[in-house]
């Protein structure tokens, strides 16, 4: 994980309530979880990036991935895992697409947006997943949990 930057930047804190507009409940919502640091996001996409989502998701390639006007390409030291939490959080996407389907009506895009309402979900619906992650106790099914509730809205495989 990150150890050079823990909190979110300018850039990054206005893409996160631009992406409220209009749901200001779930904003209020969200500000149970706005804790959420460039640790968390990493550690989220590494543990389901490295064991929790690929038994029904794979990451696509780069050249798929959706790039904010302006964003800074890979730095040459930066990992995968935090180089895409940097790309979400300035406003990116990255693809994900279905490991047991070659339809592309199986693909999904993990953006910020998409992140932050798949906390609520995850609050909502699964308290005790939910419970982990705050007391920093996930693992791979936590991540798992997480990330099929950003792209898929609830719990479908597992």
């Amino acid at each position: 994980m990150s150890e050079t930057k823990d909190k979110f930047t300018d850039k990054q804190r206005d893409n996160i309530i631009a992406s409220f507009k209009g749901n200001e409940q779930s904003f209020i919502d969200a500000l149970i979880v706005m804790f959420m640091d460039m640790d968390v996001v990493e550690y989220n996409i590494i543990t389901a990036l490295y064991g929790g989502i690929n038994y029904w998701a794979g990451l696509d390639e780069p050249k798929k991935w959706k790039y904010p006007e302006g964003h800074e390409k890979r730095k040459k030291d930066e990992s995968q895992d935090v180089y895409i939490a940097r790309l979400i959080l300035e406003g990116g996407a990255v693809k994900f697409y279905d490991v047991e389907e070659s339809d592309d009506d199986k693909d999904w895009y993990l953006d910020l947006n998409k992140m932050v309402k798949g906390f609520i979900l995850m609050m909502q619906k699964s308290p005790s997943h939910f419970g982990d992650l705050l007391a920093e106790n996930g693992d791979a099914t936590t991540s798992d949990v997480y990330i099929q509730y950003c792209l898929l809205g609830d719990i479908v495989y597992g």
